[in-house]
């Protein structure tokens, strides 16, 4: 599947990718700014005051997941190895991965990260993958 293809790009040299489950999570996004939301004046005010625009920033941590189903369904092959990717959909520039827990189904991933480009309304799509090394 598409999905599956873009997932295994991330490291697709020595790495198969599959779903580890089928669904998507969906979060809720709060922005987090520097200073404050609007502009800010480099310089005290004044009719030729400069006011530069600070960009929004979007920190996500990617805590776990629970009850994965066991995509390693071959005898002998073990539990699912999975990971977690974050993107904002059509802004490849934005997607990030937390690492691999191998052989669990409740990982645990605690990664923080900024999402570049995030505007205002932007989507997030988060999705777990099953990280099989050595196939190709």
């Amino acid at each position: 599947p598409p999905a599956a293809a873009a997932a295994a790009d991330v490291d697709a040299d020595a790495e198969e990718a599959r779903p580890a489950a089928a669904t998507k999570a969906s979060c809720v996004v709060c922005p987090v700014t520097t200073g404050t939301d609007a502009a800010q004046p480099t310089a005290p005010f004044s009719d030729r005051s400069v006011v530069q625009a600070v960009p929004p920033q979007l920190m996500v941590t990617i805590v776990s997941a629970r009850g994965l189903r066991d995509a390693d369904w071959m005898p002998g092959a073990g539990k699912s190895d999975p990971y977690c990717c974050c993107e904002i959909p059509d802004k490849p520039m934005s997607k990030f991965q937390t690492m691999t827990v191998d052989d669990c189904l409740d990982p645990v991933w605690n990664r923080k990260e900024e999402v570049l480009g995030w505007e205002e309304g932007d989507p997030l799509d988060f999705t777990v993958w099953d990280q099989n090394i050595g196939r190709k």
